[in-house]
Parts: structure tokens; C-alpha cells; sequence
């Protein structure tokens, strides 16, 4: 889905409106930005796979949060936010479930690399678990 921001930006040259101002593509994940004295246009991307979910749930559930955000200008901040959130709630738990988890810590101290990496991997996946409901697929 495609949300384009009410305020267009204005071609003095050609005497016409060429584009919104802000731009939101959900599928593709990317932010467009038309300045508006220059008429250049910037692209960013958002590559996390929550982001993805993230969008797909809003665009859903409340696309009138997503319209408003383009309109405002405000909708990278807001996605740079959840993107910053969501990675300090699973850091916190994971690294909370490292200093409690005495197997972690048993190959931690045994130097097994492997083992390590299992049990990460399993902190990683309870976390999202916890994570995502509480941040991504919220409005």
C-alpha cells in the first residue's frame, strides 16, 4: 500500500505540483522525500522484517496512523523509533536470560562456541516472541 503525504511539492519552472512530499510504500518498505525547494528526491529503506509486519498490521488495522505520519512528515522518525525499541526490549531480555541461564553461562566458561550460539539463538526467539506483540503488532 502507498501512502502519499496531502502537500505537494511545486515545480516554480514547470508551474506545476510533481510529487508528494513524503511518500510510504509498505510493500516495498522505502520512504521517499521530495525536498521542496530543490524538487530532490530521497529514498530510505528499511530492510528489518518487523518493520514489514509492522506496516502490513497498521496499513490493516489503522490506515489513517500511517496517512497522518506521512502527512506530518514524521512517519522515518516513527519507524526509526520502533526499530530502536523493538531491538533495546530483545537486547534487554536476552542479556537479563544470559546472566541467569547457568547453561549459557557453563559454556560460556568452557569456551563451546557452539553451544553458545544454540542457546542464543533460543534467547533470540523467546524474545521475539515476547517482543513483537507487545511492539510490532501493535497500533
Amino acid at each position: 500500500m502507498i501512502f502519499k503525504s496531502d502537500k505537494m511539492a511545486y515545480d516554480n519552472t514547470a508551474m506545476k505540483y510533481v510529487a508528494p512530499v513524503w511518500e510510504l510504500d509498505t510493500e516495498k518498505q522505502i520512504v521517499k522525500h521530495t525536498d521542496e525547494t530543490t524538487l530532490e528526491v530521497s529514498e530510505e529503506y528499511f530492510h528489518q522484517l518487523f518493520v514489514g509486519y509492522h506496516l502490513k498490521y497498521v496499513a490493516e488495522h489503522c490506515p489513517e496512523k500511517l496517512q497522518q505520519l506521512v502527512n506530518s512528515g514524521e512517519i522515518i522518525d516513527y519507524l526509526e523509533k520502533l526499530i530502536d525499541d523493538v531491538y533495546d526490549a530483545e537486547e534487554g531480555l536476552v542479556e537479563k536470560w544470559k546472566a541467569a541461564d547457568k547453561d549459557y553461562q557453563a559454556a560460556a566458561l568452557s569456551g563451546d562456541i557452539r553451544e553458545q550460539a544454540a542457546i542464543l539463538n533460543r534467547m533470540d526467539m523467546q524474545a521475539h516472541e515476547i517482543v513483537y506483540p507487545e511492539l510490532v503488532y501493535t497500533i
